[in-house]
């Protein structure tokens, strides 16, 4: 059976054993390439694997991809 070349915010989250709103971080900050479709986020499938081997790959132990993160404040932050 053939997997679909895109994948939900949610699958994705599972592939990566991740939050969904560490996915859609990961999104919004572009360290996950991700694409609008009907206001949901979707991710080819290749872009997951991807990140998955290179988090793999350069992350040390017990530091997580979270680290991919661009910490921005939120407007509401910003107004205070």
């Amino acid at each position: 059976m053939n997997q679909p070349e895109t994948m939900s915010a949610h699958d994705a989250a599972v592939r990566l054993s991740l939050s969904i709103d560490t996915v859609l971080q990961l999104a919004r900050s572009g360290a996950l390439p991700a694409h609008a479709v009907d206001g949901a986020y979707r991710f080819r499938r290749e872009d997951v694997e991807s990140y998955a081997r290179r988090s793999a790959d350069t992350d040390p132990p017990g530091d997580g991809i979270v680290n991919d993160l661009v910490r921005r404040p939120d407007a509401d932050s910003e107004r205070r």
